[in-house]
This record gives C-alpha cells, sequence and structure tokens, in this order.
C-alpha cells in the first residue's frame, strides 16, 4: 500500500518552506492524506484496503502517517547542529509534484509507479562522513535511520555500529 512509502514521501517534500522542517513533514503528511482521500474513488483496491491503509478520515490519516513527535525534534535538532541541511525551495518543488498527481494509477497517478522529481532527494541532505558516528532514532524496539541525512551521500548510517558506512 501507498500509505508505508509516506513516510518516506514526507520526509522527502517538507513543507512549503516556512516553519522549521517538522512544521514541514506534518504539512507534507496533511497534503498527502488530503490528496489520498480526494482521489479515494480510483483507489485501487477495496474500500477496506483504502480503510487499513488511509483510514476513515483525512484526520485518521493524518495519525497514522504523520512522523513521531520525537523524530520531528530529531530532524530539527539535526539541522540546528549542521548534521542535516535542509533545503526549502526543493520542498516547494516536491509538494508541488505531489499536488500535481492525477487521480489514476498512470505514471503520473496517485495510485501509480511514479517517480519523485530529484528535488526530493535533496529536501535534507547529511553531512557525517563516512566512518563518523551518525544519529539513529529508536521507536518500540526497532531502529529507523534518519533517512532525511545524518550521512552524507551516498552513505548510510548503520544501526548495528551508529556509524556512517558505505551503502549495502
Amino acid at each position: 500500500m501507498k500509505r508505508v512509502v509516506v513516510f518516506g514521501l514526507l520526509l522527502a517534500c517538507s513543507n512549503d518552506g516556512g516553519g522549521t522542517p517538522s512544521d514541514g513533514i506534518a504539512d507534507t503528511v496533511e497534503k498527502y492524506c488530503a490528496k489520498a482521500f480526494e482521489c479515494m474513488a480510483t483507489f485501487p483496491g477495496t474500500p477496506a484496503a483504502f480503510t487499513t491503509a488511509y483510514g476513515t478520515s483525512t484526520t485518521t490519516c493524518v495519525t497514522q502517517a504523520g512522523a513521531p513527535a520525537a523524530l520531528q525534534d530529531a530532524i530539527d535538532a539535526s539541522v540546528t547542529a549542521g548534521r542535516i541541511t535542509y533545503a526549502a525551495d526543493n520542498a516547494v518543488a516536491c509538494n508541488a509534484f505531489l499536488a500535481s498527481l492525477q487521480c489514476d494509477d498512470s505514471a503520473m497517478g496517485f495510485w501509480g509507479p511514479y517517480a519523485l522529481p530529484t528535488a526530493c532527494d535533496h529536501v535534507f541532505d547529511g553531512t557525517v562522513k563516512l566512518g563518523d558516528t551518525c544519529t539513529l532514532w529508536t521507536n518500540d524496539g526497532s531502529t529507523v535511520e534518519l533517512d532525511v541525512g545524518d550521512c552524507a551521500a551516498p552513505n548510510e548510517c548503520s544501526p548495528d555500529t551508529s556509524t556512517c558506512v558505505p551503502p549495502v
């Protein structure tokens, strides 16, 4: 389901350029959920599958799909500390792309196999160098890398060592 992808999308798109990066994450989740409900009539699954993925309302969807406050705080702290850079202009371009998607399953449809524009890949960029300690966020025993970027590309943060390592 697309709801699984929303976490990556919200981190990629962020906001319309104002407020903190975490404000932008909340803004993107709201836009994503609003788009899902706008496109609900063309959802390629059953109504029950839509409800499972997106909830019964935009508000429910936002609650299900939103980044936890701890992650939002970690992102803001990492931007402030210079471990992540934030490009508001790329956030604007990414959210404009999301708004432009049609309600179908074509290559440019909300339910389709669309590819995010390059700008979405560079809303957040990491600055932590290979071998240096990187930031991880832990929730309920599972470790989720701050894909928004602790490590400078193309490296990634190892959940085992909390250091930036080459991509696997």
